[in-house]
């Protein structure tokens, strides 16, 4: 006999352990990008050269590159419960609360 139970506890925490991963790899590679960013301000502070400049130029889209994709993923994970399934809801709470 198969415990569906049991697999479905290991895909769940396969699931989880792997969001998490890539989560932390998300922030890393944040702070990687803002770090650059600031770095190149300070390279364009002390040294105004063609090569900084450039550098100062990228670092921005990159950040803003990240935060499109970042933010691709928050619009998309986010989860419209169904109207009539919440409609029945309120309906049954209210027809309890008369019954009473």
């Amino acid at each position: 006999m198969i415990d569906v139970c049991g697999i479905g506890l290991n895909i769940r925490a396969h699931a989880i352990s792997h969001s998490k991963r890539k989560a932390k790899q998300r922030s890393e590679m944040e702070i990687k990008l803002q770090n650059q960013l600031n770095k190149a301000k300070k390279a364009v502070e002390t040294n105004p050269s063609d090569s900084n400049a450039s550098l100062l130029d990228a670092a921005p889209k990159q950040l803003k590159s990240f935060y499109e994709e970042k933010t691709k993923g928050i619009i998309v994970s986010v989860h419209v419960p169904d109207g009539t399934k919440m409609e029945r809801r309120a309906q049954k709470y209210f027809l309890n609360l008369e019954e009473k």
